[in-house]
């Protein structure tokens, strides 16, 4: 994902390659602020926002030809060989902006909502405990991340459903500990969340945990329906739920 900075350095990088590239030092590729470590850095920053072009590929390219003709003893870019960097980088540019770039659609983040957009950024170690984050499978915390990121980008829907599996996620390997049977039995059918919570009932669980996976499983139940979406006070409400369930359940296994 792209962020405004790489926006903002990708044209800081163009403008010194349109105005400052003659009598620069040719170093090596690994050498900050050398000729082609410039370019290299401008075509990675360009691959960060989604362009991955092969016609600047053959521009850096060319560009490294032409520096590897130098003699050993010649360490600046000369004159020249600058203008004809500025010229053809010039007609890549107008490719990339005009043609590339007017394909794609810059989905921006919101700031209204009550929840913490840099925690959310962070995944699920911004929500929860070194501890914590060790029980939870890597796959889990992939589904997390991805309802922090709609939650971001103001996707509730989508938000809801993919939270509410990680949910049911930690919510199996709850109920195997609490009644050491698998929520997936050999025979392929897995129990749904009702009847896990059904068998729960039993167990010693607290109260302020069985109230929110009772909750979070009738949110469950209504993402199943095509026609059902969500807010952004719901989906706030059902991530905040799904937070407190979860670190109730994770402090158990």
């Amino acid at each position: 994902m792209a962020h405004y900075s790489d926006i903002f350095y990708l044209g800081y990088l163009y403008n010194i390659l349109q105005d400052d590239m003659a009598g620069r030092n040719l170093g090596s590729e690994s050498k900050a602020w050398s000729a082609i470590w410039i370019l290299n850095t401008f075509r990675e920053y360009l691959v960060r926002t989604g362009i991955n072009d092969k016609g600047l590929d053959m521009f850096i390219e060319e560009a490294k030809e032409t520096f590897n003709k130098y003699d050993k003893g010649v360490t600046l870019v000369k004159a020249t060989d600058a203008a004809e960097i500025k010229t053809k980088l010039s007609g890549m540019w107008n490719h990339v902006v005009n043609d590339l770039l007017k394909q794609k659609k810059l989905i921006l983040e919101i700031d209204d909502m009550t929840l913490n957009p840099k925690k959310l950024r962070e995944g699920v170690e911004g929500f929860f405990t070194q501890n914590e984050v060790s029980k939870i499978p890597q796959n889990i915390q992939l589904d997390l991340k991805d309802s922090m990121t709609n939650i971001l980008l103001g996707l509730w829907t989508p938000c809801v459903m993919i939270n509410l599996r990680a949910v049911e996620g930690i919510l199996r390997r709850f109920y195997k500990k609490k009644t050491g049977k698998n929520a997936v039995p050999r025979t392929g059918k897995f129990l749904n969340w009702g009847k896990i919570l059904k068998e729960l009932r039993g167990k010693k669980i607290k109260r302020e945990l069985m109230i929110d996976l009772s909750f979070l499983n009738g949110r469950r139940n209504d993402a199943q329906h095509p026609d059902r979406r969500f807010t952004q006070d719901e989906a706030e409400n059902i991530f905040n739920r799904s937070l407190y369930a979860l670190r109730g359940m994770l402090a158990e296994l």
